[in-house]
């Protein structure tokens, strides 16, 4: 782990918040103990955390957002209070926001697409492209494996549809076999098979969790055509 990543994926706010994974709590922990300068951004973090607990709890939170009627705002010492309020405000605002991202994002954001440039990660650029996997028809309890990464990336997965639809374009659905049904967690459109008949689509690892999944795959206009493969995440 270096401060790019640690930048780019809020790695601090989500420490605080016990939103990291075993390993990523692993490695960070052993990058700030040889980083002075990162303990002493931890302890800044952790005072406004603080800071907005206790403002929360005394109720003064609720009165620092509550807007003024503009015409008590003439006096200096009331503009100073508005603009304190409206800059705790902004900090509150800028917290609440990157931990509700982290919380969030993965009922939210995009799981499959047609092209790695689609899948965005937390700062709105795109994912660096990972490993390529293949998924066909297998006699296994699974037909593919996936390691999932340590970082988030676009995986590739290459699914070989058992029947040609015509017109060639495709649909493919995720399902997670987690409960006691299959449940839809992903789906995308317009997918076409390059000239060797598989078809691409990119996979946001960071929001797949690891388990047992169903991928699916159909002609948009001819839902009979349909292809079903157990996928395993790792």
């Amino acid at each position: 782990m270096n401060r790019q990543y640690i930048d780019d994926y809020h790695v601090v706010a989500r420490y605080l918040a016990d939103q990291l994974s075993d390993a990523e709590r692993g490695e960070f922990e052993a990058y700030f103990l040889e980083h002075p300068d990162m303990v002493e951004e931890l302890e800044q973090v952790a005072r406004i955390k603080a800071g907005l607990m206790r403002l929360r709890a005394t109720g003064e939170l609720t009165s620092l957002l509550r807007p003024k009627p503009w015409y008590t705002q003439w006096r200096s010492a009331e503009l100073r209070r508005a603009i304190g309020g409206s800059l705790a405000a902004m900090v509150l605002i800028a917290v609440g926001a990157a931990l509700w991202w982290n919380r969030h994002s993965g009922s939210t954001e995009r799981w499959l697409a047609p092209t790695p440039a689609a899948l965005l990660g937390p700062l709105g650029k795109p994912l660096p492209a990972g490993n390529t996997y293949t998924i066909l028809r297998t006699r296994g309890e699974t037909d593919v494996d996936i390691e999932l990464p340590r970082v988030p990336q676009a995986v590739m997965l290459r699914v070989l549809p058992e029947s040609v639809a015509q017109p060639a374009i495709y649909r493919i659905t995720l399902y997670s076999m987690d409960g006691a049904e299959p449940r839809e967690v992903a789906a995308v459109d317009g997918l076409t098979a390059n000239e060797d008949e598989f078809v691409p689509v990119y996979v946001d690892a960071s929001k797949v969790g690891k388990g047992r999944y169903r991928l699916a795959i159909e002609g948009v206009a001819q839902p009979e055509s349909r292809s079903v493969f157990a996928v395993r995440f790792y």
